[in-house]
């Protein structure tokens, strides 16, 4: 189990460990793999996905709204 988790630059999780013994015909449960993880004090990497984030600031009061005033057409 720690050598496919290695072998995949410690980026695979319980259930992708599971299917890839499987693969090897290595029959487990996903839950054996999590104890397993567990006792070998080993967690996959997660990157977080980017959230966007909008302004939350108001427009200044010297700025015009061309949108509105008829100059972009």
């Amino acid at each position: 189990m720690f050598s496919v988790y290695t072998e995949f630059k410690k980026r695979y999780g319980a259930i992708k460990i599971q299917r890839e013994l499987n693969d090897r015909n290595i029959t487990c449960s996903v839950k054996r793999v999590q104890r397993h993880m567990k006792k070998l004090d080993i967690k996959s990497i997660v990157v977080k996905k980017y959230q966007y984030q909008k302004n939350q600031g108001s427009v200044p009061d010297d700025k015009e709204n061309i949108c509105v005033s008829g100059k972009l057409r």
